[in-house]
Formats: C-alpha cells, structure tokens, sequence
C-alpha cells in the first residue's frame, strides 16, 4: 500500500504487482504464464535459462510444533 514493492508472491499462486491490485491475484499469474508461453516457449526451457542466468534456490517450508507454554513465551519475544 506504500508502493514500495513491485513484485510479490507466494507458493499458491497468488501474485502482486505494483499498480495492478492491491492483494494478491492467482489469475493474473496464471495470465503471465500463458502469455511467456505465447512469447518465448516452453515454461521449462524458460525457467532453466533463468536459473543458467541467476542461480536457482530451493525454498523451505518449516512447522514447528510448540508447547502452549513456548508459544506464549515466543509471542511476547516478538511484541505480541
């Protein structure tokens, strides 16, 4: 809302682009990549250039499982 981002996303699919909506918006996603396949080809020769390009990484998804007691603890840690 500050219009400091210009690009976010997240693994559902959900996308935000600066001037387009203010949440994100898997449709628009899905829009994008219909379009670079339009344009440029396949999806995987597309994304192995750009990891030939920048570098690749591999997200990690962590849950952890807290006793009420550390949760309570943790929270009041980070000010809530």
């Amino acid at each position: 809302m500050q219009d400091k981002i210009v690009i976010g996303g997240e693994e559902s699919a959900g996308l935000s682009i600066r001037h387009h909506v203010p949440e994100k918006d898997g449709v628009l996603a899905g829009l994008l990549c219909c379009e670079m396949v339009a344009k440029r080809g396949r999806l995987g020769e597309q994304l192995r250039a750009l990891c030939n390009q920048v570098g690749s990484f591999y997200p990690r998804c962590e849950n952890f499982r807290l006793t009420p007691e550390v949760k309570a603890k943790f929270t009041e840690k980070l000010g809530f």
